[in-house]
């Protein structure tokens, strides 16, 4: 169960160990600006994946890879290939590489960065002209201690990220009470940036065997790549990711209106990098926006569901906002649910909760079943047709869907019939419905209370007479 980091004392505070982060930063940015002044040269850290740690000033054109990298904050692919050909990885000591014109890499001298004997990263200096030995040497003496600051930054980073993670898991994993509070300390906790809006970013893997499952596990680390390589593009406290399953998940703290969306073509474009040589043939980003921290569990759960609309609904798109599902979105969620209440879609819970929600769910409910035959919808309800256009206007408005939209009417229509196999239950102000399971010896008091609220059933509504008078009811 998730335990807020608030209890567990002030030692363990995220904002402590995020000044900290900042400070071994700083650290290995300073390094490497003196070091390039003193060597009169480009010097840069990358991580033991190649990802752009630090680097200093780079403006004299003489490696145009290494201008590619600091703007995508990782080398690319057939670089990192290059290198791993010339013994970096397995380097114990300096290692100069050729040019490669093809690729835009001058010349360079490679120095694994070594903690305890173990690889935390390699030191990059531009060898045009060529460096003399006394320089290197220089270089070199300060090899360790440059391996040691790489090392306390990232297990500071590895900490935080950890808090981050277990936050995140609690938010997409943990009932809906433990998931708030959760997703409450990714700000409190000094994680997350407050703003006026959040979106979830999922990020999923499907098989290329069978565009409609999901990838194997292999995958996972080229999925964290791509949300590690989507955090250095934004600003510090700006997203916080995981990989919860075989899902990467983003929580974006969302600055602008078109943020989600941009954000989400951009996570799906690195991805996509990612994918050349791998297993899995494509890649998909649901996307769900929420307003408020309390709403980012469900929002959580409905970008799942984007994702996997996505992943088996080609002409979906590779990037599909909740908003954008239509009645896939009822579908989906009558697959998972567990009972057909629990996916009775907002659109016609809106309506179920209104007090005379017998009359325009019966006019709906014939409406749907008559093809949307005016004629035939109003001779059978015993209205006038203008009674009729008058109540599926209301019923528009209310529901914020177009009944000239053929998945509008679906949406509504598999409302109605999650709502007829649910019993037709009552909702409440909260838009959850009362499934009504009495033993055999008590009645059901929460019922007896939530029927005059709610209206009379719908059975029972056809049953009543059109009363002539009634607010827009004219008998025929």
């Amino acid at each position: 169960m998730f335990e807020s980091t608030a209890a567990q004392g002030e030692g363990g505070r995220i904002a402590d160990r995020a000044a900290d982060g900042w400070s071994s930063a700083n650290e290995l940015e300073e390094l490497v600006d003196a070091l390039a002044v003193e060597l009169g040269r480009p010097v840069g850290i990358d991580d033991q994946r190649h990802r752009v740690v630090a680097y200093s000033p780079h403006e004299d054109g003489r490696d145009d890879a290494r201008a590619a990298a600091i703007l995508r904050r990782r080398a690319s692919e057939e670089a990192i290939q290059w290198f791993e050909r010339r013994g970096v990885r397995q380097a114990t000591t300096a290692v100069r590489t050729p040019a490669n014109p093809s690729l835009g890499l001058a010349r360079r001298i490679c120095i694994p960065l070594r903690h305890a004997d173990v690889a935390v990263g390699y030191l990059w200096i531009i060898d045009e002209p060529a460096m003399g030995d006394e320089q290197l040497a220089r270089v070199l003496a300060r090899a360790r201690r440059t391996a040691d600051l790489l090392h306390r930054n990232q297990l500071l980073r590895r900490h935080g990220r950890a808090q981050e993670e277990t936050l995140l898991r609690a938010v997409a994993r943990e009932p809906r009470e433990s998931a708030r509070r959760a997703a409450d300390e990714l700000v409190s906790g000094e994680l997350l940036e407050p703003a006026s809006a959040y979106a979830v970013l999922v990020l999923r893997a499907t098989d290329a065997a069978a565009s409609d499952r999901d990838a194997g596990e292999d995958v996972g680390g080229q999925l964290a790549d791509s949300l590690e390589r989507l955090r250095r593009t934004l600003a510090p406290r700006g997203v916080v990711t995981a990989m919860v399953g075989r899902d990467g998940i983003a929580v974006l703290a969302c600055s602008a209106a078109d943020d989600a969306r941009r954000r989400g073509e951009a996570l799906h474009a690195l991805a996509q990098e990612m994918r050349c040589g791998s297993e899995f043939e494509r890649v998909v980003v649901g996307i769900r926006e929420v307003r408020s921290l309390v709403d980012l569990p469900q929002a959580c759960e409905q970008a799942r569901t984007a994702a996997s609309v996505a992943t088996r609904v080609r002409d979906a798109g590779d990037v599909l906002r909740w908003e954008e599902l239509g009645s896939y979105a009822t579908i989906a969620q009558a697959r998972q649910a567990a009972h057909p209440a629990d996916a009775i879609p907002e659109c016609m819970a809106r309506l179920l909760r209104l007090p005379d929600a017998s009359w325009l769910v019966e006019t709906l409910e014939v409406y749907l079943e008559a093809a949307t035959d005016v004629t035939a919808t109003a001779s059978q309800l015993h209205i006038h047709r203008s009674s009729l256009y008058h109540r599926l206007r209301r019923i528009e408005a209310i529901t914020a869907m177009d009944l000239r939209r053929g998945d509008d009417r679906l949406s509504l229509h598999l409302g109605l019939r999650l709502w007829r196999m649910a019993g037709s239950p009552a909702l409440d102000g909260r838009g959850h419905a009362h499934i009504c399971r009495p033993s055999a010896t008590a009645a059901c008091d929460t019922c007896a209370m939530e029927t005059p609220a709610g209206g009379p059933s719908l059975d029972a509504a056809r049953r009543q007479p059109v009363v002539p008078g009634r607010t827009e009811e004219t008998s025929t």
